[in-house]
């Protein structure tokens, strides 16, 4: 029983922290649409620290109001902050997350969040690999010989002369390799002579100061001295340079008019920062780190060219720029049954098998040779479906939910991160999931959007895999070709499952699935025959009938909005150890071969705790 006192205010806590947050939002600084109101920073305290001893412990809550609610945190500003071009990774089942791309192998692919965290997730639970959407990689140079992808290049942009001497460590301290720009005599210049109209502009650099002469080398006694010019192709020619001195960041124009324009110095540590510029049609914003430095409500113009000149301690490392298209609404790739799908960016198609992921460029294979695509000419791939089910492992007890991310201030056509997992705790700073193939990590408070709970218990990913049961082939499926009329699984159930004191549901997301849920509209095609027994996807357990799909669902689902369906599974039917779960189909008696064409995915068993 303490632990589930425990729990419960683990749970209150998540409840309570929507209301009490809210309350406080108001005195937080924000980023206001009038940029003269302020000079607004973009540095908050984690919601989950605020008042967390005096007003969150106390508070109880019934499960039962939780899991009826959608717990929304206050919007907050965001800035997608790494060192390798981020990319979009979608997992079985439809979660969602942003991450840098560290190690592909065959088995595993090893990845890291925005939060630093590193996770290794099995390949076979990847559905596809994208760019951010609507965005294009320009440019991306990580300054470290000692990477595999020094730089990734296209024919468009004018690259400087690079002297790999320049290319070091700043001192025995710092294991992160940079460009001295201090060595360098010229200004070194990215040119695109196709100026960019709408564009985003990411790299880090290093601050050195006098204070610190006892960790650095000789180079860096001078402290650091550092400025980035944005050339703009407008008329007049215009120009933004940040200037970083030793223990600040300021900004200063030339040809740029000076209304509708907030600007701030922001002070700086020793060590790395990260400048992220994001110059849109609408407004332009600078940041370092997450404190805005210079902002306009409009257009500088197109990007033209990004320069750099410094002395002493001037270190710049991993650069990208990519460049936003009008265009959002891009077709994912579509593997085969065979063969995995790289996407280009002019539509064309490439089938074969993905064999290497890195930074700079995926290599694809097929029987005959192999090829090397640059990610700027690319969307994004997907990755063919396995013949064997994906599971996971049985997930600890805690409250199931789905968890959405903040939203990127500089990823502006990108649809939030968002996965389903088990929440087994929290403090003042984070929220600790669980998940089936990302496993146990944090995520800090400042980074959630919102928490649906879904129930309290533990949740079982029995397969991933995506399934098209029917006889008919279906254009607008992510499987065209049908799986057949049956999906049979065996199950083994952990030792440790406590199934006598749980209500079982099997869950799994539906498309184009037939309803006859008890408020389906009496005109809904098959209606009749669906309750009379026709056309059903019926449910078996270990050979014993559990019901039917079909009366869970209340109307049909659509390929571009599958639906989550909970089918309660008579007791006693389920037991320690291998189980068999058939799902199978009925087709019309008039038509004895026509079937309920659908798509099925992420089948799940969800262990529902009764005293919750």
């Amino acid at each position: 029983m303490g632990i589930r006192v425990r729990q419960c205010t683990w749970l209150a806590a998540v409840g309570a922290l929507a209301l009490v947050h809210a309350a406080s939002v108001r005195a937080e600084p924000r980023l206001s649409k009038n940029s003269n109101e302020g000079l607004p920073p973009i540095r908050f305290v984690s919601p989950g620290q605020f008042a967390f001893d005096q007003l969150l412990k106390p508070v109880a809550l019934r499960l039962s109001d939780l899991a009826s609610q959608k717990l929304a945190l206050p919007a907050r500003v965001e800035v997608a902050r790494s060192s390798l071009p981020l990319k979009r990774i979608t997992l079985l089942g439809g979660d969602r997350v942003t991450a840098e791309i560290l190690r592909w192998q065959t088995a595993e692919v090893e990845l890291r969040l925005l939060n630093g965290q590193k996770l290794i997730v099995p390949r076979d639970a990847i559905a596809d690999v994208q760019t951010p959407p609507g965005e294009r990689e320009v440019c991306y140079e990580s300054f470290d010989q000692r990477s595999a992808s020094v730089a990734a290049i296209p024919e468009n942009v004018n690259r400087p002369m690079i002297d790999a001497a320049w290319i070091e460590a700043p001192d025995s301290t710092d294991s992160r390799n940079g460009l001295n720009i201090g060595k360098a005599l010229p200004p070194l210049a990215y040119e695109f002579p196709q100026p960019l109209p709408a564009s985003r502009v990411q790299l880090w650099f290093r601050v050195s100061s006098l204070d610190a002469q006892a960790s650095v080398s000789d180079s860096a006694k001078s402290g650091t001295s550092l400025s980035i010019n944005f050339d703009f192709a407008t008329a007049p020619a215009a120009q933004l340079s940040v200037q970083v001195a030793t223990k600040e960041a300021s900004v200063s124009s030339t040809g740029v008019a000076d209304e509708s324009i907030t600007r701030q110095s922001v002070a700086l540590s020793n060590g790395w920062h990260c400048l992220t510029a994001l110059l849109l049609a609408d407004r332009s914003l600078f940041v370092i780190d997450e404190s805005l430095l210079w902002s306009a409500n409009r257009s500088l113009g197109p990007l033209g060219a990004v320069r750099f000149s410094g002395q002493g301690a001037a270190w710049i490392n991993d650069l990208q720029v990519s460049r936003f298209d009008a265009a959002t609404n891009e077709r994912l790739a579509r593997p085969s049954t065979q063969d995995d799908c790289l996407a280009l960016t002019d539509g064309e198609e490439w089938f074969g098998r993905i064999s290497q992921v890195t930074a700079a460029h995926v290599v694809l294979a097929d029987s005959s040779s192999e090829r090397i695509i640059t990610w700027p000419h690319m969307a994004g791939f997907g990755l063919r479906q396995v013949d064997k089910p994906v599971t996971g492992p049985l997930l600890p007890i805690g409250l199931s939910a789905v968890i959405e991310w903040q939203p990127h201030l500089d990823r502006p056509q990108q649809l939030a991160d968002r996965i389903t997992a088990t929440i087994v705790h929290i403090d003042r700073q984070f929220v600790i999931v669980a998940h089936p193939w990302l496993g146990r990590f944090a995520i800090p408070w400042s980074q959630i959007a919102r928490i649906e709970p879904q129930f309290f218990g533990q949740s079982l990913t029995l397969d991933a895999r995506r399934r098209h049961l029917g006889d008919a082939i279906r254009d607008d499926f992510q499987r065209q070709m049908p799986d057949g009329t049956e999906w049979a699984l065996k199950v083994q159930i952990p030792p440790q499952t406590k199934l006598a004191d749980a209500q079982v549901w099997l869950s799994l997301e539906v498309v184009d699935l037939e309803p006859a849920g008890l408020q389906t509209p009496p005109a809904s095609p098959f209606l009749r025959e669906l309750r009379a027994g026709q056309l059903l996807t019926k449910i078996s357990i270990n050979n014993q009938p559990a019901g039917d799909l079909n009366r869970w669902i209340q109307y049909r689902a659509t390929p571009d909005r599958p639906e989550r369906i909970r089918c309660l599974l008579p007791k006693g039917q389920l037991r320690d150890g291998e189980n068999i779960i058939r799902l199978h189909q009925i087709p019309l008696k008039t038509a004895g071969t026509r079937f309920d064409n659908c798509e099925l995915s992420n089948l799940r068993l969800e262990l529902v705790d009764p005293f919750r």
